[in-house]
């Protein structure tokens, strides 16, 4: 996924595209974002079960307003393990919190 990332941003840096080609593209890495979440993060699975839609209902940018809108506090509510794509990955994580001040 950081892959897809990388190259969406070296793609965005990129104007020789034509406005076409760039939506084309645009919206097939999309898919492949959505793809990715739905089958790999079980959170996700969960918010298109719930939505009653599927990754290809998920076509372009405009379809994006059909999903829920996720908050930080969804998120801390379903748990690390739920909101990641590899949950043995944890194991090798820390968690540190913080006041969020700096004074």
């Amino acid at each position: 996924m950081i892959g897809e990332l990388l190259e969406l941003r070296r793609l965005l840096r990129t104007p020789r595209l034509a406005p076409d080609e760039w939506a084309r593209l645009r919206d097939e890495k999309l898919r492949a974002v959505v793809r990715h979440a739905h089958d790999r993060v079980p959170y996700y699975r969960q918010l298109f079960r719930a939505a009653r839609l599927s990754p290809d209902d998920i076509r372009t940018t405009a379809d994006l307003a059909r999903l829920p809108v996720t908050t930080k506090d969804d998120l801390r509510r379903a748990g690390a393990a739920a909101v990641v794509d590899d949950p043995a990955a944890l194991r090798d994580r820390a968690t540190v919190l913080t006041s969020g001040t700096s004074g």
